[in-house]
């Protein structure tokens, strides 16, 4: 007879998606094979309780999956652009001195077009700054959510030990109320 509850309550772990999830995994098969023997009317209840405890921490546990996926494709995508800028900026460059030295030949005409370009230069460096901090506080947005997903993290983690300790309470409550209506 144990076998069977032992595979029952396996199944029950696997269907749930809580395989390894605890850590007194013995324990928590040891109160649902007391409860399926002593309790059968409250098994369905502490089966609906661990089945909402395991689909609050898999939709958790999803939400942050989609967030560092999130996370990540933007600190590329910030990449990429700053790159192409890069580039740009780099092709530019050559493509503008090679128009200077092209136009030496008449001074008055290279100066006036020089003077020209320096003022596009300056309104596209002006520009690439302005992008630049745009960018930077981007990165420093993205460096603020991932320290954010850190900390829903660590708070996961404590929810999680709350609600193990709340498991335990539940068992050790029951156990005691066993013992009242055995008294």
């Amino acid at each position: 007879m144990e076998k069977e509850e032992e595979c029952c309550f396996h199944k029950l772990m696997d269907n749930l998606g809580a395989k390894n999830v605890f850590i007194d995994r013995e324990e928590v098969q040891s109160l649902w094979s007391q409860l399926q023997k002593d309790e059968p009317h409250l098994i369905s209840y502490f089966e609906a309780f661990l089945t909402q405890i395991f689909t609050q921490m898999q939709k958790e546990s999803k939400e942050k999956k989609i967030m560092e996926f999130a996370l990540k494709r933007k600190g590329a995508e910030n990449l990429d652009e700053i790159e192409h800028l890069y580039s740009e900026m780099e092709q530019r460059i050559q493509m503008e001195k090679l128009a200077m030295f092209n136009k030496a030949s008449d001074l008055n005409f290279r100066c006036q077009k020089l003077e020209e370009k320096l003022k596009i230069k300056e309104g596209e460096q002006e520009e690439l700054s302005l992008n630049n901090m745009r960018l930077e506080k981007e990165l420093e947005k993205l460096l603020s959510e991932k320290q954010e997903s850190r900390m829903e993290n660590q708070n996961l983690k404590r929810t999680a030990g709350k609600l193990e300790d709340a498991l335990h309470q539940v068992s050790e409550e029951l156990v005691a109320a066993q013992h009242e209506v055995q008294a």
